[in-house]
């Protein structure tokens, strides 16, 4: 059971289906369901039906509380897997000198203002040093600012969009990086990009974030990214480039 949901995490494959609920019946040669049941469901059988024993047989004898496949269960794990990610990646970036913080903002399908925080730093492997971008955390911007539930943020998300600002950004942020274990007095940069709301600096994020931490400066990331990739190429390509451009 384990096995397979991380699996299908690692390869990003989504678990659930139309009903996922009930017994797993063995449907006899056609491993997929009548009716849509979720890809880890069906895995499972498809597994059982390649001979799987020890499946089968915990499948059709064990107790309904120890079967691990209901929707509650799948959530609870990868959710403990998030976690397990999340605290091995503070302890890489922790264990850096220095590190950048680089957010950005999107809209989902859900109209839900997602806001990704990602950490930049320099990280020592065994054989050489690596630069590295890794994500510490992805939360709903005007639900955690509003301390709704989302049942009740769902009809008040336009009430708090005026609210959603470069001062309430960067209030976020740096309650959200407190919250992952960040060690913040190595924290000595910052990227974003395009918003106003995200890199001005005059009432953005970054500038409500340089008034708690003293030595953060900003940085483009996107300029920075382009400047990095640029020192790779040869010069007459990137004059090319800009004589295009």
């Amino acid at each position: 059971m384990w096995l397979n949901r991380l699996k299908m995490v690692t390869m990003n494959i989504p678990l659930r289906g139309h009903r996922d609920d009930g017994e797993l019946d063995n449907q006899g040669p056609n491993v997929v369901a009548a009716e849509n049941d979720g890809n880890f469901r069906h895995l499972l059988r498809y597994r059982v039906q390649g001979g799987d024993s020890l499946l089968q047989r915990l499948v059709e004898t064990a107790p309904g509380n120890a079967k691990y496949t209901s929707k509650q269960i799948q959530n609870e794990l990868i959710g403990t897997i998030g976690e397990l990610i999340k605290s091995k990646t503070v302890r890489k970036v922790n264990t850096a000198r220095v590190w950048c913080l680089i957010a950005d903002e999107s809209t989902d399908r859900q109209t839900r203002e997602l806001m990704v925080v990602a950490c930049r730093y320099v990280y020592k492997s065994e054989k050489s040093y690596v630069i590295r971008e890794d994500p510490v955390a992805i939360f709903d911007a005007f639900q955690t600012l509003s301390g709704l539930s989302e049942d009740e943020e769902t009809n008040t998300t336009q009430n708090f969009e005026e609210r959603l600002d470069g001062k309430s950004l960067g209030r976020l942020l740096l309650s959200e990086i407190t919250k992952s274990g960040l060690d913040m007095t190595k924290c000595v940069g910052q990227g974003y990009n395009k918003a106003a709301s995200m890199s001005s600096l005059v009432n953005g994020a970054a500038c409500e974030i340089k008034r708690k931490l003293k030595k953060i400066i900003f940085l483009a990331h996107k300029l920075l990214i382009v400047v990095s990739s640029g020192a790779n190429v040869p010069t007459e390509t990137i004059i090319e480039v800009f004589k295009e451009t």
